[in-house]
This record gives structure tokens, C-alpha cells and sequence, in this order.
């Protein structure tokens, strides 16, 4: 759904107009997602926001995500939308309906919050990015680990070259959420599996962190081979590694799987000069050349939750352009991977 420049207009002249409350009012538009709740739960926790109602087109998700946070639920997404004292929506939708509704919301004029993939296609993402910076409306993609302690760690390392020649970088998530026991169905939504909403398995969600954490340590690749497997029968992969080509002598590799491990997460990168590991357990370490064992840094601060991020970005009436490209990135990275994957062939991003 375009929008024209007269609308764009409109909207921002109402923009100017509107006073901002003390707290920023926030709708929950769909509940679809696992990770609606722990964006509810973060409105619920800043100081300068406040969820006041939910929408999802599934009456039952719906009314079940207002019970549990204690405020209205509105069947009509356009009724949502139309009330002007709304500031923000957090878009936990089904990714497939990732582009039409956010376009409504930018419609509506009122700020983005989004879980990731922002959409399946660059095309999708790139226009939803342009269309809310025309708007003058501040857009967040939630890429969380972008901002731990550790991701700041690794970028010092890489940054002060003591690993010396990067030649290997990979970052490894997994869960159990496609994992069946006595009988028992596995613990994330059937929905997960379901191509149709989620456009995609593991990679495309889950595996969306180590997409954006390797473009944040070496950049865009110059193109992308994967394999994708269903080791749980779904129609989508449960499992999936991704290799993505650099020019010269990097090689990059993103894996996400839902089928377990006792390590949630794994990064490393080797070096002419030296290693560098991290998982949970054992924080960020290096082992340089000429050193008998590994040293474990020192992390910075955590910084801001993705959705603290985006309050303070519409608190002080700036867009978050890092966040934004990072995004489509990770998109560019994905809609290449699903390609890969489908018809057993290198994909090339730089076209």
C-alpha cells in the first residue's frame, strides 16, 4: 500500500501538532509471535511507555494477550490505529504480514517497533525503512544481541587487530523448539513451522542473529550457500548453515537449529594472529599468538533493550539509521539464504 506524498504531508503537519503525552502510548498489534510477550513485558518495565491496548486477527491470541496484560482487546486494526493519542506499535504479527501492516501503521503515523525479519524481501524491507523515514517516524527492528556486552567485546577485538587477518567467522544459535518427548508436542507454536506465516524455518527467524552478527563483524558478503534440513518433519528446516563468501580469504558462517544443544549460543573467529571464543558460559576469551593459554576480556556495560532503544530514539525525535540498515542487511542475507537453500545454488548479494 503506497503512500502518496500528500498523505506523507498530512501526517506529518498532524505530527507537529500533537502534543506528546508524558508516556508514550503503545498498541501490541499481533500476538502471533513467542516474542510478543517480551515486548509487552518491556512496555510494561519503561518508565515512558505504556501498553493500552492489543490487536491480532486471531480473536483467541488476541483477547489472551489483553487478559494476561490487563488492558482492551480491539478486533479492528483500523480502530487501533485511528486513535490519536496512540504513539507507537509494536508490530508481533505473523512475518507474512509483516509489510501490509506496518505500511498501515506508517499510514496512521505512528511509530514502529518490530520483531525481525522486518520482511522477507530487500524490496519489502527497503520500502517500509523509506516509507517511515519519509513519515518522520522512528523505526526499530528488534536485533537484540547487536547490543550485549559481548558483541561490544568482540567488535574492540576486531577493531583493535589483535587477531590480526580475519579468515573465519561463525556464529552458531540453537534451542530445543522443535524437539518432541514422550509424546509430547514441541515447545515452539506449530505456527513456527508454518511457511505460509512464518515465510521461512530456523534461519529466517532464529537464525536472523547470526545473519546480523556477521554482517556486523565483516560486512555484506558477496554471496550466500546454504542448506537447510527437516529433521522433525516440518515443512521447514529445523536446522540450517549458511556460508557466506567474502572476497580475499574470509569465509563467514551463520547456523541456527531448533533441535537442542547444551550451548544456546557460539561465536568464533580465527585469525592470522590469534582466536577468539564465545558462548555463555565461558564470556568472551582470546588466545593470541604466543600465548600458553586464553584470557578472558573484560565486557563492557550491556546496552539498552531494542525497545528502550526505540522510546529514546522517539523521545528525542531521532531516527535510528544503524538499526535500519542493520536490518536490511540481515533481510538481504535471508531472502539470498531461502533462495540458496530452494534451488541448490550459490547466491549472489552484490548484483
Amino acid at each position: 500500500m503506497p503512500l502518496t506524498e500528500r498523505t506523507l504531508l498530512l501526517f506529518e503537519e498532524t505530527r507537529k501538532h500533537t502534543p506528546m503525552a508524558d508516556k508514550l502510548r503503545i498498541a501490541l498489534v499481533g500476538a502471533w509471535h513467542v516474542h510478543a510477550n517480551d515486548y509487552a513485558r518491556d512496555c510494561d518495565n519503561n518508565p515512558h511507555a505504556d501498553l493500552v491496548v492489543v490487536w491480532d486477527d486471531d480473536a483467541d491470541r488476541g483477547e489472551a494477550a489483553a487478559e494476561k496484560w490487563n488492558v482492551p482487546y480491539e478486533r479492528d486494526l483500523d480502530a487501533v490505529l485511528a486513535d490519536p493519542a496512540l504513539d507507537g506499535v509494536i508490530i508481533t504479527t505473523a512475518t507474512v504480514q509483516h509489510p501490509e501492516v506496518i505500511q498501515k501503521v506508517i499510514a496512521a503515523g505512528k511509530h514502529i517497533y518490530t520483531e525481525k525479519v522486518l520482511a522477507a524481501s530487500p524490496e519489502d524491507a527497503q520500502a517500509i525503512a523509506d516509507a517511515a523515514r519519509h513519515a518522520g517516524l522512528i523505526l526499530t527492528v528488534s536485533l537484540p544481541r547487536l547490543y550485549t556486552g559481548y558483541t561490544q567485546a568482540i567488535e574492540a577485538v576486531l577493531a583493535g587487530g589483535e587477531l590480526g587477518e580475519p579468515s573465519y567467522i561463525r556464529v552458531r544459535v540453537a534451542h530445543d523448539g522443535a524437539v518432541k518427548r514422550d509424546g509430547n508436542p514441541q515447545w515452539l507454536p506449530e505456527t513456527f513451522f508454518d511457511r505460509s506465516e512464518a515465510m521461512g524455518g530456523a534461519m529466517i527467524d532464529f537464525g536472523a542473529h547470526p545473519y546480523y552478527l556477521v554482517h556486523r563483524f565483516a560486512g555484506l558478503p558477496e554471496s550466500i550457500t546454504a542448506s537447510f534440513l527437516s529433521v522433525s518433519g516440518h515443512e521447514v528446516e529445523d536446522q540450517a548453515l549458511v556460508v557466506c563468501n567474502y572476497p580475499g580469504k574470509l569465509l563467514g558462517v551463520a547456523e541456527a537449529s531448533f533441535l537442542g544443544g547444551a550451548v544456546g549460543m557460539q561465536i568464533e573467529i580465527h585469525g592470522t594472529d590469534g582466536t577468539l571464543m564465545y558462548d555463555p558460559d565461558g564470556g568472551v576469551r582470546t588466545r593470541l599468538r604466543g600465548d600458553a593459554d586464553w584470557t578472558v576480556r573484560d565486557l563492557p556495560a550491556e546496552g539498552v533493550t531494542p525497545f528502550d532503544r526505540w522510546v529514546n530514539h522517539i523521545q528525542r525525535g531521532e531516527q535510528d539509521p544503524e538499526n535500519v540498515d542493520e536490518a536490511i542487511a540481515l533481510t538481504r542475507m535471508a531472502a539470498a539464504a531461502e533462495r540458496s537453500a530452494a534451488e541448490g545454488r550459490t547466491v549472489p548479494l552484490h548484483v
